[in-house]
Order: structure tokens, then C-alpha cells, then sequence
């Protein structure tokens, strides 16, 4: 089986060889900014993966730029500000990770720019684009970088673990006996993140009004659905910070799986409290 984008970077982490550069391409928007998250996370998360994760989601990380578009596109101005930022001593870690969003609206002066500090590695920090495409960047720039496609969006998922999310989901948020939930979610302790993944898209699509969009499939996924969306839109946005937060301290081994998602349903069930 061919191992995930991020454990492969992880790894290269864990062994103390993480590029300096790196270039994230494919599957969709959201896909790639979750896939910096859990990257900042790594690098800053040390013992507290969740509060890092906290902290980020808050925009209170002092080691962690972001640059993103401005009218359509990114200046020079911004890449220069971003570069003298990368040369000062990080805040409260060992690197300042520097990410670029939609990287490929960089104009040519922006991507100059960036091209002579990839030229020149900024020591221990690590610089990070964000690309639907890599067609509209320099060649200069892409050879510089480690490149990790996402692929095409991973909004499919397995019919089975589509309805286990949605049951989960019931089971905890809406006063149904925990065992229920329990069961369900045991039943993925060897491979979690498939359901995780399930059961935050499936919130998300309820949150704003797609209650027959995404994951809801046939009619007691509906049923389910709408009496999600009805009962408590507080309850939803909360629980997409536990199902982020679960994935996290699973990610980074912080909690033993069965434990960590049984934690979970149980925080889905009191709102986090």
C-alpha cells in the first residue's frame, strides 16, 4: 500500500531530513490548507498537538506565515515581506514555517523573488506552496522543492464508512445509548481517518445548509441529517474542532486509538465540555 502524503513527510520529519521546500498540488482547496494545518501542527505540536492545532485555527502562531491572494493574485511586496520575516529568529520554536496559499497566482515578480530565497535555504525553516496547479509556477522554482500531490478531491468515500459516520454522529449527538456509538466506532480502530474524514465533511456539509449534499445518501442519511441541522448548529460547529482534535492525538500516536475515538463520541454527546 502506498504510504499517505504526510506520513511520507513525517517521516523525513522524524528522521531530521524535512525539506526546506516543499510544493502540495492537487485535490481541492480545503484538501491542501488541511494538509499545511497538520503540518504546522507537526512541526509546533510537541507534547500538545491539540493546543498547537488551537493555537493555529486561532491565527496565534508567531512561527507560522501565511501569505495568500490579494485582489487575485500575489505581489512582490507580500513574497518580500515574507522573506525578511523567514531571516529572523523564530518566536517559540526551532523554525518559522512559511506557507503560500494558491501559490500559482504569484506574478512574476513575486515568484523572482521567492526563486532567489529557495536559491539560498533559509536554514532550519520551511517554506510551503499551496497549488491547484503547478503549471503557472517557474520550472526554477517547482525543481527546488519536495512535491507532494494530493490527487484528484478524496470526496468519496466508501459507502460503509459513510453510513458509519453519519450513525456515529446520531448515536452521540442526539441521546442514543453511547454503546451504540462505541460499537460503531471500534469497528475502525485499525485504520480511523477514513471515518474521521467521513464524519467531519458530512458536519461541514450540514453547517452550511447542504443537508443533500456530500455524504447524505438515501433517505435515512437525510432523515438522520436533518435532524442534525435542526437540533443544534451549535453542536455541529463543535463538533468539527472534536473530530479535528481526535485526528490529531491519533495522528501523533497522543492517545490510544479505541480510547481516543471512544473520548470523542463522549465530547460529541456533552459539546466538548
Amino acid at each position: 500500500m502506498t504510504a499517505a502524503p504526510f506520513d511520507v513527510l513525517k517521516r523525513k520529519y522524524d528522521a531530521g531530513v524535512l525539506p526546506h521546500a516543499l510544493l502540495v498540488s492537487g485535490g481541492a482547496e480545503r484538501s491542501r490548507l488541511g494538509f499545511a494545518r497538520d503540518v504546522a501542527v507537526m512541526l509546533f505540536g510537541g507534547d500538545d498537538p491539540v493546543g498547537a492545532a488551537s493555537m493555529i485555527d486561532d491565527g496565534n502562531c508567531a512561527d507560522l506565515i501565511r501569505v495568500s491572494p490579494d485582489n487575485g493574485s500575489i505581489k512582490v511586496g507580500a513574497v518580500r515581506e515574507l522573506t525578511e520575516k523567514i531571516k529572523l529568529k523564530p518566536f517559540s520554536s526551532d523554525r518559522i514555517l512559511a506557507v503560500i496559499e494558491s501559490s500559482e497566482l504569484m506574478n512574476a515578480q513575486a515568484q523572482n523573488k521567492l526563486l532567489k530565497t529557495l536559491e539560498e535555504p533559509p536554514g532550519n525553516d520551511v517554506i510551503m506552496l499551496l497549488a491547484g496547479g503547478t503549471g503557472m509556477l517557474r520550472s526554477t522554482i517547482v525543481s527546488r522543492c519536495m512535491k507532494i500531490n494530493l490527487g484528484a478531491e478524496a470526496v468519496s468515500v466508501d459507502p460503509q464508512v459513510k453510513g458509519d459516520a453519519v450513525r456515529a454522529l446520531s448515536a452521540a449527538l442526539f441521546g442514543k445509548p453511547m454503546h451504540e456509538a462505541f460499537a460503531i466506532l471500534d469497528s475502525h480502530t485499525d485504520d480511523p481517518f477514513p471515518l474521521l474524514d467521513a464524519m467531519e465533511l458530512f458536519l461541514r456539509n450540514l453547517v452550511v445548509g447542504g443537508r443533500e449534499a456530500g455524504l447524505v445518501s438515501d433517505g435515512n442519511d437525510r432523515a438522520i441529517a436533518q435532524k442534525m441541522k435542526d437540533g443544534s448548529p451549535g453542536a455541529l460547529t463543535a463538533g468539527i474542532r472534536i473530530v479535528e482534535d481526535t485526528r490529531m492525538l491519533l495522528r501523533f500516536g497522543r492517545v490510544n486509538r479505541k480510547n481516543g475515538l471512544r473520548d470523542m463520541a463522549l465530547r460529541l454527546r456533552t459539546g466538548g465540555n
